[in-house]
């Protein structure tokens, strides 16, 4: 059966019992009947019937929709007379008003949806292309479920939210934040304000502006970060990016993995790492990965200045730091100059570093620095590669000149084996 009807949703209901129904005015003689479907079991009363059709009296369509109004039938030569009905199952349609619903409705049982019914709203406008949109009121939130505290409806929606999930376990796995949107999925939950997820299974956005695409048991709690996809990824750090893979952690500001297996960033600011595909050499977080770091500074002095991600004094989150019980080769180029395209210099470095059981146990295998091009005013500065012993990691330290304006960029790249 397929059909057309403005303004108007349907319901297939049981007639409970026979008898008449007046149309149209009458204050008695109105048959009820129980609609199951809005809000559970809402209660009705026939006014008509016009063929198959079964027009709504008077009644409430939910318990916080409009109240409904008798309706007009559809054949109004019917009215003011009584129309006899038999018990079973009908089809009912329930008129709201226009205000309220303005599409028209279509009931598709042929196949391939002759077991599960597709029920389509389609625009009633009478041009010949015409947009849908639903519309939410004021900072309502437009969704596919109606919240309802448990883990069918979900809790209330953020203001001005999307979500059109439609499995969860728990009522809080939805779009809660302010503007924040789910596209589909199962067990997803959006918390954070402007926070975003595509789809995907069990995925958590705790953070503003931040937003998993796919995959499943990703987690994003740093501010305007991302997960693109994969699986049992974290990215906890501040405009911190995963694009996949498994295992992953991103846990620095402005830190990176490009997917593979079992990457971290080891907490270090601007840290981009580079994670085998699988655990070469064992499972544990950072046993096989390279990665890559720029460091600098501005000198205006001949006094040694220490490199660093941040432009903060060396510490455990701006330098490349080592964990326990791990060698690193690195190798690492750096540019000098002063402004106007004035003197400049460029260095190549390379060696091998390895710690032990602490930051204390950290030292240079061996290493060289070559000085690859230099002006001859430049002719005084310094690059010096030593371990830190302090932070536990590789020191790049530079000297320039007095009264003298030189900026230092330096890209450090690392092989890194960790037990």
């Amino acid at each position: 059966m397929a059909l057309v009807l403005a303004d108007r949703v349907k319901e297939t209901t049981t007639v409970t019992g026979t008898g008449a129904a007046t149309l149209l005015g009458a204050a008695t003689g109105f048959q009820s009947f129980a609609v199951v479907g809005n809000n559970n079991t809402t209660y009705y009363t026939i006014a008509g019937q016009t063929g198959s059709e079964w027009e709504v009296g008077i009644g409430t369509y939910s318990t916080t929709g409009p109240a409904l109004t008798r309706t007009t039938v559809l054949a109004s030569s019917n009215s003011g007379s009584a129309v006899t009905f038999s018990s079973g199952t009908k089809d009912v349609f329930v008129s709201l008003p226009s205000t309220y619903i303005r599409f028209a409705q279509s009931e598709n049982t042929t196949a391939p949806n002759a077991t599960v019914y597709v029920d389509a709203i389609t625009s009633s406008a009478g041009s010949t292309d015409a947009d849908v949109a639903f519309v939410a009121k004021g900072a309502g939130a437009t969704t596919a479920q109606v919240a309802d505290s448990t883990a069918t409806g979900g809790n209330k929606r953020g203001q001005y939210a999307t979500d059109w999930q439609k499995s969860r376990s728990a009522a809080a796995q939805v779009a809660s934040g302010l503007y924040s949107f789910i596209g589909s999925g199962d067990q997803n939950k959006a918390s954070g304000n402007w926070s975003v997820i595509g789809g995907g299974y069990i995925n958590t956005v705790s953070n503003s502006t931040s937003g998993i695409l796919a995959g499943q048991n990703n987690i994003v709690s740093g501010g305007s970060s991302i997960v693109g996809s994969g699986d049992t990824n974290t990215a906890s750090g501040s405009y911190a990016a995963i694009v996949g893979g498994a295992n992953n952690l991103a846990d620095a500001s402005y830190s990176f993995v490009s997917g593979g297996s079992l990457g971290t960033t080891r907490g270090i600011i601007g840290y981009h790492v580079f994670p085998a595909c699988f655990g070469v050499v064992g499972f544990g977080a950072g046993n096989s990965q390279s990665g890559l770091l720029l460091v600098g500074t501005v000198t205006t002095t001949a006094t040694a200045t220490v490199l660093t991600s941040d432009g903060s004094a060396a510490s455990t989150n701006n330098q490349v730091i080592l964990p326990n019980n791990s060698a690193y080769y690195f190798k690492g180029s750096i540019t000098a100059g002063v402004t106007g395209a004035g003197n400049s210099a460029a260095w190549a470095f390379e060696g091998l570093i390895k710690r032990g059981a602490n930051a204390a146990a950290t030292s240079i295998v061996q290493s060289v620095v070559n000085l690859i091009a230099q002006d001859s005013g430049a002719s005084t500065w310094v690059v010096a590669i030593a371990a830190d012993t302090t932070n536990g990691g590789l020191k790049v330290t530079v000297t320039g000149q007095a009264t003298t304006t030189i900026r230092w960029v330096c890209k450090i790249e690392t092989t890194e084996m960790t037990y």
